[in-house]
């Protein structure tokens, strides 16, 4: 019996890696800027990719958890004398 793939609906949907870079860099811009902007309208692949790179951290704030940037996010984003 041949192998016949699922319909394309039926897969689910990844985001590319160029999309999830771009969702991730507007995000830590925001952050460095000193925007607020909710964590929860990031996809969890952008957290992660700057997670794992340590431009942001998990942090405790007065709304519950919430991330923060760090000097490293900051001259990435922004410059070497932003930091």
């Amino acid at each position: 019996m041949p192998f016949a793939p699922p319909p394309a609906s039926a897969l689910p949907h990844v985001p590319s890696a160029a999309a999830t870079v771009r969702q991730a860099h507007r995000f830590l811009l925001a952050l460095a800027q000193g925007q607020s902007m909710d964590w929860r309208s990031v996809p969890r692949s952008a957290l992660r990719w700057l997670e794992d790179r340590s431009l942001i951290e998990p942090c405790l704030s007065t709304r519950g958890w919430d991330y923060r940037v760090t000097s490293k996010g900051v001259r990435a984003v922004l410059g070497q004398k932003a930091a």
